[in-house]
């Protein structure tokens, strides 16, 4: 687990109090162990939160996958000192492990942590610091102790071999009794054997180690072939004039659904749609290859620091149409 008590923290809070990992990470943690919490703006700014790492000498950091792309890529970041960071937590959504080898080498923390939970089951699983680094890189972390995971097919519902994708199901003393006043949407995500089902696509190894590989709403179809975003996004990130890459199913009147690679850009960088597309040959499946590339400035996130592939989806919904 996290070695608070080894040293006393100062934490640089990016995300809402409301979102799961403000409020264990802020309101308990923090006060439970007497953490110093620097708030460095009202939403999340990369350039606020840089300067209040130099600044504060913050020393424990944590965000979403997101959060750190948008800090790394910010100029400030190369004339701000921000070595005093020595734990980073990263949590939310799927990590590239590119991600984790650019933090390394930006903020350099003694320790890396990947973590997985949902608002309504608290926390599912986390790194350690004397995990093997392929599993603080490729997973996130180990089943918390009385919790259960199973991992099942989308179609069949039954339960997949160990390393095989499927649907998250948790179930334990972590899961929420319901929603407020709405018994349909709980009926929804929590079975009759009280299981309640994530919606998130992952796997799970003989060790307890589970890796998330996406959502099942954003699983793409092509042509009846299922293509999950974050493969090929993690192939997209490793391009060395990539910054951040997001992958989304939009329509198409051959295949059902086409890959679409939605990509920002290191500064001062430039390339195009075709060397984007020969980059990936050899490195994943023909189907995955996108389809369409579209380069942009910057994602649509929520307040928690998620991307908001839907929005893509819908600004791009009739780009495979002409």
């Amino acid at each position: 687990m996290l070695q608070f008590d080894k040293f006393a923290h100062t934490a640089c809070c990016t995300v809402p109090f409301t979102h799961l990992l403000g409020t264990m990470m802020t309101s308990l943690c923090h006060v439970t162990f007497g953490v110093h919490s620097v708030v460095p703006s009202p939403g999340f700014d990369p350039e606020a939160t840089i300067k209040a790492i130099d600044d504060k000498r913050c020393t424990l950091i944590y965000g979403t996958p997101a959060m750190y792309v948008a800090l790394f890529s910010h100029e400030a970041i190369t004339r701000r000192d921000v070595s005093g960071v020595r734990t980073m937590i990263i949590g939310a959504s799927p990590t590239p492990p590119e991600l984790i080898h650019q933090a390394k080498g930006i903020l350099r923390p003694e320790e890396i942590v990947t973590a997985y939970g949902i608002t309504e089951t608290c926390g599912v699983s986390i790194s350690r610091p004397d995990d093997p680094e392929e599993k603080r890189i490729y997973t996130v972390g180990k089943v918390l102790p009385h919790v259960e995971v199973k991992i099942v097919d989308l179609d069949s519902r039954e339960i997949v071999p160990l390393g095989s994708k499927g649907e998250i199901c948790i179930r334990g003393y972590n899961v929420m009794k319901g929603y407020w006043g709405q018994e349909e949407k709980t009926r929804e995500v929590i079975d009759s054997d009280n299981w309640y089902l994530t919606g998130d696509i992952g796997t799970l190894d003989k060790d307890g180690y589970c890796q998330i590989v996406g959502r099942s709403k954003e699983m793409i179809n092509r042509g009846g072939v299922k293509v999950f975003p974050s493969e090929v996004e993690d192939i997209l990130v490793k391009h060395p004039k990539v910054a951040a890459a997001q992958v989304i199913g939009v329509p198409h009147k051959n295949y059902g659904e086409a890959v679409c690679a939605v990509l920002i850009l290191k500064a001062g960088m430039e390339t195009t749609a075709e060397e984007v597309k020969t980059f990936c040959k050899g490195k994943i499946s023909y189907y995955k290859i996108p389809t369409y590339v579209r380069f942009v400035e910057a994602y649509p996130m929520t307040a928690s620091g998620k991307v908001q592939k839907n929005q893509l989806q819908e600004e791009l919904k009739d780009i495979a149409l002409d």
